[in-house]
């Protein structure tokens, strides 16, 4: 029985991360992005099957980059915990529990 039931969910890994807590859909019928913590924000691309940055919460990346825990480093790296769209905009909004609340636009890139 179980063979005939369709596999719905798929997992995609992060490596290099954790924590990823939020999960947004790009308003435009696109591609999911989540927040990790060392304070990048992923876009998945399904043609290469992984996921690229599409935009960091602090310009300063010194020490931020890599996979080891990052709890020591999420004050100055920045931890994004929640994703949400501007439907009509496009911009991407992102809390972060150090840098508060945190916009990017559709092109990608530092969010202020």
């Amino acid at each position: 029985m179980a063979s005939r039931i369709p596999r719905l969910i798929q997992r995609f890994t992060i490596p290099g991360a954790s924590g990823h807590e939020s999960i947004a859909f790009d308003p435009t019928g696109g591609d999911p992005y989540t927040g990790v913590s060392d304070g990048h924000i992923l876009k998945w691309d399904p043609i290469q099957n992984r996921w690229n940055t599409f935009a960091v919460t602090t310009p300063i990346r010194d020490r931020c980059e890599g996979s080891y825990d990052h709890t020591s480093t999420e004050a100055r790296c920045g931890r994004p915990l929640w994703l949400d769209f501007n439907k009509k905009t496009g911009k991407l909004y992102i809390a972060d529990a150090y840098r508060g609340l945190l916009v990017v636009g559709p092109r990608r890139g530092i969010a202020n």
